[in-house]
């Protein structure tokens, strides 16, 4: 397995359309941060969430999750993706893989945007710097 993710934007979390310093949290082995917005709700941040657990990629990159976030965000070969629920935007963020892989794009999704919050879509921004459905 020769590709990675990170989750750079969390669109679920109102402090993020602000632009507002959060910690990156660890979740399925990438430390959880709850935090509590007005209307007394607790959510998670996910900005700084990698994956998959068991990829060489960030495990070679680095020995923690947030070295591994780093790595990929200064990866020339990183590709933005935006992953959503219906029609709206949930998270954004970069996905890296070398040439041998068989990586389909579908990985951050799959991986995470299905299972973690019912994401249905996943978009990268292409060379030309218009957005592909896959």
């Amino acid at each position: 397995m020769d590709y990675a993710w990170t989750i750079t934007r969390d669109c679920t979390d109102p402090r993020m359309q602000r632009n507002e310093g959060i910690a990156p949290p660890d979740i399925a082995g990438c430390s959880s941060v709850s935090v509590s917005h007005a209307d007394g709700v607790p959510r998670m941040n996910v900005v700084g969430v990698i994956g998959p657990i068991e990829s060489t990629y960030w495990r070679s990159a680095c020995t923690n999750a947030l070295h591994g976030h780093e790595a990929i965000l200064h990866d020339p070969s990183r590709r933005l993706f935006q992953i959503f629920d219906s029609h709206v935007i949930r998270y954004e963020g970069y996905m890296v893989f070398n040439d041998d892989t068989d990586a389909t794009g579908m990985e951050p999704l799959m991986e995470f945007g299905k299972p973690y919050a019912g994401c249905t879509r996943i978009r990268y921004r292409n060379i030309d710097g218009e957005w592909q459905w896959l």
